[in-house]
């Protein structure tokens, strides 16, 4: 977008410089200057507009690239490495959370037994 708004004051400038010295020139001198510029515009926003396509895609790429390593697939679960790993860890979790909740819990009977 910034790209853009570079090029469009570019040729707003532009524009406005042919509008005020306009007098000096002839109508066809003018319409000349006004159709290569229209035309110069066009091709500097193609090239804006395909290089931000590329970008786009690049990163869509990427995204997706990401994300077959990050989530697991769920044919064949059973094979996959990725996703052992990760019900290793949510396994972990749980048991460590598990643990500390009861821990918790034996604490507070405890406490309450010694009153």
């Amino acid at each position: 977008m910034i790209r853009i708004r570079k090029l469009n004051e570019t040729f707003f400038e532009l524009y406005a410089r042919l509008g005020e010295n306009g007098e000096d020139l002839t109508k066809r001198q003018r319409d000349v200057m006004s159709k290569y510029l229209l035309e110069q515009y066009e091709i500097e926003y193609k090239k804006i507009a395909l290089a931000k396509e590329i970008d786009d895609k690049k990163e869509i790429y990427n995204v997706k690239l990401l994300k077959s390593f990050y989530l697991p697939f769920k044919f064949l679960f059973f094979r996959n490495k990725i996703s052992k790993l990760m019900a290793l860890e949510v396994k972990k979790q749980a048991e460590d959370y598990f643990n500390t909740y009861s821990n918790k819990i034996n604490e507070t009977k405890n406490k309450e037994r010694k009153k």
